[in-house]
């Protein structure tokens, strides 16, 4: 063969192997790209906040959102309008709240804090709500059956179904921060803003749960639904018994035992603790706090058990003994409702004041977080509070 010749035909047989074994390379390394991205939660290679796959390990989808969060806030500081306008999250009321519904991004990362911080959100049973106002049915009565014999006729045993109202209600909450942090806000400073709004709102969610009038919310403390234990002769903390605990624990029915918790504030929980060291033996039978690990404690901790139970406690309970006062609750709070409208709102006031700390003055600013939720009783029976003799 000719040397032209055959230069010829293997230029064009290289050209057809590789030309082809191109193509399939390029189509591996896209499948396995789109298969990175798919599995680190990103829709594509970001480049502006320098988030790509592989880097920064697991956290890739996070140190994303971090980013995202750090923008919203610098733009929420410097009165951005153009880009939060772009987030087209403005909420229904922005002419008479000023507030921004937050990104997706920022929701969920304040989702995820708020939900390691309160107790309420940790232990009830979270029912989302797409509109106001919803509608729960429970059973308020069981069925029941008869033995009407031979020829008898048999007696309605119909169960009766009951409905738990639950109405969203605006929640705010308020938390001074400095112009620097702000202006300069970055992904390492995310976690630090996002505990402050998370105190500000899990707190008073806590607060309405335990402690609520009916304005918004019925707490369990205040509600005449929930059964009352009074200490047999204690009129102070201190001298509440064992026994006196247990009694509180009769209260509740037999299928909603499982998975019930006791709730004090952490100095009544000290009480316990050295009532509980004074009673080593209690009878012939077991002590009743297992403590085979080293309780924790903390706000999503049980703190110890008391007759088998896990005790959490919380800021938002009864510290300050006095007579004929409500102090501790026991009760399975998969039957507390927690409504979820899952619209939250920012927005930030650089004159405002709060407590003692004039934005103004002290360049300060003062972040609103808002949000929509529910709170309610939904089976009362599920749930019995103690309380100090008169």
């Amino acid at each position: 063969m000719e040397p032209d010749v055959l230069q010829k035909t293997l230029s064009e047989a290289l050209a057809k192997h590789f030309g082809s074994l191109g193509e399939d390379v390029s189509k591996i390394v896209e499948e396995k790209l789109a298969a990175k991205l798919a599995e680190k939660g990103l829709d594509k290679v970001d480049f502006i906040n320098k988030s790509f796959p592989g880097m920064g390990g697991d956290d890739d989808k996070t140190v994303s959102k971090k980013a995202i969060c750090a923008k919203f806030f610098r733009a929420l500081a410097g009165k951005d309008m153009a880009y939060l306008a772009s987030l087209k999250t403005m909420s229904e009321n922005t002419d008479s709240a000023g507030g921004f519904l937050v990104p997706e991004e920022v929701a969920s990362e304040l989702d995820r804090v708020t939900n390691n911080y309160g107790l309420i959100r940790k232990l009830a049973r979270h029912i989302p709500m797409s509109r106001d106002i919803f509608n729960m049915p429970t059973l308020g009565t069981v069925p029941t059956v008869t033995w009407p014999g031979e020829g008898t006729t048999g007696t309605d045993g119909s169960p009766v179904l009951s409905n738990v109202k639950m109405q969203a209600k605006t929640c705010i909450g308020l938390s001074p921060v400095t112009n620097e942090l702000l202006a300069d806000a970055n992904q390492s400073v995310v976690d630090m803003l996002m505990e402050l709004f998370a105190e500000a709102l899990a707190g008073e969610e806590d607060n309405q749960a335990f402690n609520g009038t009916g304005s918004p919310f019925l707490g369990l403390l205040q509600s005449s639904d929930v059964s009352v234990v009074t200490a047999a002769s204690a009129t102070t903390f201190a001298t509440v018994t064992l026994n006196d605990y247990r009694d509180v624990i009769a209260q509740i029915g037999e299928t909603a035992l499982p998975g019930s918790v006791w709730i004090f504030n952490k100095a009544v929980w000290a009480l316990i603790q050295e009532l509980l060291q004074n009673s080593q033996n209690v009878g012939s039978f077991q002590n009743p706090i297992v403590s085979t690990d080293a309780p924790k404690g903390g706000k999503l901790i049980p703190a110890g058990y008391l007759w088998g139970y896990p005790v959490y406690t919380s800021d938002k309970m009864i510290s300050t003994t006095a007579v004929s006062t409500k102090f501790g609750i026991f009760g399975n709070f998969k039957h507390f409702y927690f409504g979820d409208r899952q619209q939250v709102s920012m927005d930030i006031s650089k004159e405002a004041t709060v407590g003692s700390v004039n934005a103004f003055a002290s360049n300060h600013s003062i972040v609103r977080v808002m949000q929509r939720v529910a709170l309610a009783i939904g089976v009362p029976s599920a749930f019995a509070v103690i309380k100090t003799h008169a």
